[in-house]
């Protein structure tokens, strides 16, 4: 299978070069939703247009949208390869104090892995998770002395009735009120 027979993924496109020997991948301008697993011997080149006869990542530019916290895995390396003409974003981390790696690179030796033409986003990492409970705190200080009030004078009446002494008071004629 040549160029001339394009697959819908990049991962896709890596997995028949590696099947067939193949040392490189090219890949056509556009977006591809997915996350890339470097294979060792296989360089994967963007920035096609879609026939192929132009490779320009400036007017054909080809973007890698992370599916996972890693939008690029290069990992064990045995033989060289190269990543080139790619605008690589990585997802917004999800798991609590997670980060967001847009090419992540481990367990390869120095010469053996080759990013060019690459501009690269990482998403936001994840907010921590929830701290433990804190310790219990001192003992407080002892309060004040409380203190003694006194209460208020009684109550005034406008029909000369002594108020203030907590006794019921019956309302008679001679306590009435002229409206």
């Amino acid at each position: 299978m040549l160029f001339r027979s394009p697959v819908a993924s990049i991962g896709r496109g890596i997995q028949i070069a590696v099947e067939q020997g193949r040392g490189a991948v090219l890949v056509a301008a556009g977006d591809y939703d997915e996350t890339v697993t470097m294979s060792s011997g296989v360089s994967v080149y963007g920035g096609y247009n879609a026939d192929f006869a132009e490779h320009n990542a400036d007017t054909n530019p080809t973007v890698i949208n992370g599916q996972e916290y890693r939008a690029v895995i290069v990992e064990n390396l045995n033989l060289s390869s190269t990543l080139w003409g790619f605008d690589i974003y990585g997802a917004d981390a999800v798991t609590p104090g997670g980060a967001s790696i847009a090419v992540w690179v481990k367990d390869v030796n120095d010469g053996l892995f080759t990013g060019e033409y690459l501009d690269i986003f990482p998403g936001a990492g994840a907010a921590g998770a929830p701290g433990a409970e804190g310790a219990l705190g001192d003992d407080g200080q002892s309060g004040m002395n409380g203190s003694v009030a006194t209460g208020g004078q009684g109550g005034f009446s406008a029909c000369g009735a002594n108020g203030g002494d907590r006794k019921s008071t019956r309302l008679n004629s001679s306590h009435a009120l002229d409206l």
